[in-house]
């Protein structure tokens, strides 16, 4: 690397560029840290997100000592859509775009043009190289002070950053950002050349390799395989580094008995092509290995293990049980409307485990059709909306109760505009508004969690369509964090004519199609944090009558489908937190489905003429 005159820059101020889950992660460390911190994103409703983030991170980073200044606040950080105000006053820049080369080196550029020539330009990426990223980026932006520094997710918590310098980057530049990442209480290890993925990561892919073939001949669940390093290897990762567990391994004869006996052995559970274990390689590690031992005897490194190991356990025990604790405390609110005994349905609303346990009545007597329902578990209410004792008489409404079914009240009474048909129905945590469909009305509604200042948002009823039921709004979902709310209009029945749309909080007028040409889409979710969009869809088969799931923060959208064969798909619940999507279906179906491995499990098969559901 060239040479460079060291730099005194103190660092106060740092600018973080991009603010998705890393870049809000990093901003809540720094913020704790005692730094001055701006945040710029292309996009203004970004900020919610952030100040949500770093307010949830705050109480975190003080269980771990990580915080120095004790009044740190979520509003302390200054936010921006304009890339030359954020960069005004930075001592350093932590920038967090996509991961895409082109953009990396115009970013670079642009970054350059607005700081000063001794200020550190540091990149989160996970893959791309920083020589890469340097030789796109004119001499006069001066490229050897651009360096990688990659966390892990998320950054505030994990301590480890990999640092690693490109062909132009200066010793000044390595040495300056170690010492700045050690400072704000991170982990850095400098890497003395680039590799794509660099270090952690690659290891990581090594290990999923085998997890992959694993699982491709059946040779246990992944749950196995889980279990196997969480109560296996991972233990004892966690406490230190494979190869002096390796030294231990070796008994007293340390890490020289491993090499001289038990290496070779070992060699044959992997590939022999590469690396080839000659003695130059067999001598470097057992080098390696004991520099890192550091002169600490076998017994003592024993004891650290064993005592860590200890405590980790108690500390896994302790989580575990808050974990199962908390996914049995979770609960299913179902929707009956008893649609196939109009006109004398007697609909209900049922509440269970998500295993289906429990299962039990908490309102019932309900004719008028009850169709979509949210949870307000801040303050334990239920919201649901009634389409009516007939879909054509404008007598649906908006009733609200306790999760037990008591306190049951009427917060929107029929005949007011926006429930002649009310479908999906939401509450959006952070304003506390409550947001709806009215399907025949033709609208998307926002009201108090009273019910209280109603405000029509979309009306269609003048819009021109193809067919009548193409202006039919059913399902509503609500992303704060960037500051949208989106809706379903399914369209004809089976009619391939189904859209969804989203529009802006604060702009409702400015509507813009996200998809079309849908089935007949109809309930919706959001998982925020990752701009996931999910929904029900009624359709015709192979695409309809699914769960299906898009991202949504990006300029090609594309539709995942994650479950099929359902039977007229109509309600939604996301649990995030443990990956999986309930779904209802009109002939009485409750399903799980794994966002990720697409696993559909039945609940109940025939529980009656279930709607809308939600997750408690």
């Amino acid at each position: 690397m060239p040479g460079a005159t060291s730099s005194d820059r103190e660092i106060k101020n740092v600018a973080i560029i991009g603010c998705g889950s890393i870049g809000a992660s990093w901003a809540a460390l720094f913020l704790a840290q005692n730094l001055a911190v701006t945040v710029y994103d292309i996009n203004p409703s970004t900020e919610t997100f952030l100040r949500t983030i770093v307010s949830t991170a705050l109480p975190t980073l003080k269980s771990l000592g990580l915080v120095k200044k004790s009044t740190a606040k979520a509003d302390d950080i200054a936010f921006t859509t304009d890339l030359q105000a954020a960069l005004s006053n930075a001592d350093f820049v932590q920038e967090n775009g996509p991961e895409r080369l082109d953009l990396k080196q115009s970013l670079f550029t642009e970054i350059a043009r607005h700081v000063a020539d001794d200020v550190i330009i540091a990149t989160s990426s996970s893959g791309l190289m920083c020589t890469n990223i340097q030789e796109g980026i004119p001499t006069e932006s001066k490229p050897e002070r651009c360096v990688i520094g990659h966390p892990f997710n998320p950054p505030h918590l994990i301590p480890l950053v990999e640092v690693v310098g490109g062909r132009f980057t200066s010793r000044s530049t390595i040495n300056r950002t170690l010492e700045f990442y050690k400072n704000v209480g991170k982990k850095p290890i400098y890497f003395q050349k680039e590799v794509p993925g660099h270090i952690a990561n690659r290891l990581q892919a090594a290990l999923f390799r085998e997890i992959l073939h694993i699982v491709q001949n059946n040779i246990c669940t992944v749950k196995d395989i889980d279990d196997a390093m969480a109560f296996g290897p991972g233990l004892r990762w966690g406490v230190m580094g494979p190869s002096t567990l390796m030294h231990l391994a070796g008994g007293e004869g340390g890490v020289e008995h491993m090499a001289s006996h038990l290496l070779h052995p070992m060699t044959t559970w992997w590939a022999q092509d590469h690396p080839v274990v000659d003695d130059e390689l067999k001598d470097k590690w057992v080098a390696g290995t004991l520099d890192a031992v550091n002169g600490r005897n076998y017994h003592e490194l024993t004891r650290r293990r064993d005592d860590e190991i200890v405590q980790l356990l108690n500390i896994r025990k302790e989580m575990v049980a808050d974990v199962e604790t908390e996914f049995e405390a979770k609960k299913l609110f179902i929707l009956d409307t008893d649609l196939s005994r109009l006109p004398n349905a007697c609909g209900r609303i049922q509440s269970c485990n998500t295993n289906g346990s429990g299962l039990h009545t908490v309102v019932d007597n309900m004719a008028a059709l009850p169709d979509g329902i949210a949870i307000d578990n801040d303050r334990d209410y239920m919201y649901w909306t009634n389409m009516g004792t007939s879909l054509s008489n404008n007598s649906g409404s908006i009733e609200r109760a306790r999760l037990d079914g008591t306190h049951r009240k009427v917060i929107v009474a029929s005949g007011t505009p926006g429930v002649h048909t009310p479908k999906q129905i939401t509450i959006a945590p952070l304003s506390r508004k409550l947001y709806w469909c009215d399907r025949e009305g033709m609208k998307v509604c926002r009201s108090n969690l009273d019910g209280t200042t109603i405000e029509i948002l979309v009306d269609t009823a003048s819009s021109e369509e193809p067919h009548p039921q193409c202006r039919w709004c059913v399902g509503i979902t609500v992303d704060e964090a960037r500051g949208f709310f989106y809706w379903s209009q399914k369209g004809a029945s089976k009619g391939k004519m189904g859209r969804i749309f989203r529009a802006r909080i604060d702009e409702p007028g400015d509507c813009e199609m996200v998809f079309g040409d849908l089935p007949e889409p109809i309930d919706l979710e959001i998982d925020e944090e990752n701009a996931m969009l999910y929904w029900t869809d009624r359709g015709d088969p192979p695409t309809g009558n699914s769960l299906n799931r898009a991202r949504v923060d990006i300029p090609k959208r594309e539709r995942e489908v994650l479950a099929t064969r359902l039977h007229e798909a109509i309600g939604l619940a996301l649990d995030k937190e443990n990956g999986v999507c309930y779904v209802t279906d009109l002939a009485g179906g409750v399903y799980e489905v794994n966002v990720e491995t697409r696993e559909k499990k039945v609940i109940f098969s025939e529980l009656g003429d279930l709607t809308g559901m939600a997750l408690a």
